[in-house]
């Protein structure tokens, strides 16, 4: 298994392994994309095609969301997010070793489906 598998949820139209195009993203509010980690503490970036007004999400956009769905042992691992630029986030592990799974929301914030 690689360090983190993407499989992406929605918008509907997105094939489950590859991300989604800008074309793809049109009309939709959000992306919902399932990661899980190996317990391997590797970043990995994950393109929402969103184009965002700013590259830093100090404006608040995009809104990312992690929700753990399942982990191996007792501690529950965070997931650190970072802005990479207007389209793209990066998402690591907050610490290695520990398997996990998590469903990750990136939402535009202030939009109709809100």
């Amino acid at each position: 298994m690689a360090a983190m598998t993407l499989t992406y949820r929605y918008p509907p139209a997105v094939a489950i392994s590859q991300a989604p195009t800008p074309a793809q993203m049109l009309g939709h509010d959000r992306m919902v994309v399932d990661a899980v980690t190996d317990g391997t503490q590797t970043i990995v970036q994950i393109p929402h095609d969103m184009g965002c007004a700013t590259t830093t999400g100090n404006d608040g956009s995009p809104e990312v969301s992690p929700v753990i769905l399942a982990m191996a042992g007792a501690t529950v691992v965070d997931l650190k997010v970072a802005f990479v630029d207007k389209n793209t986030i990066s998402v690591v592990p907050a610490k290695a070793a520990t398997a996990a799974t998590w469903r990750i929301t990136i939402k535009r914030p202030f939009s109709v489906g809100q």
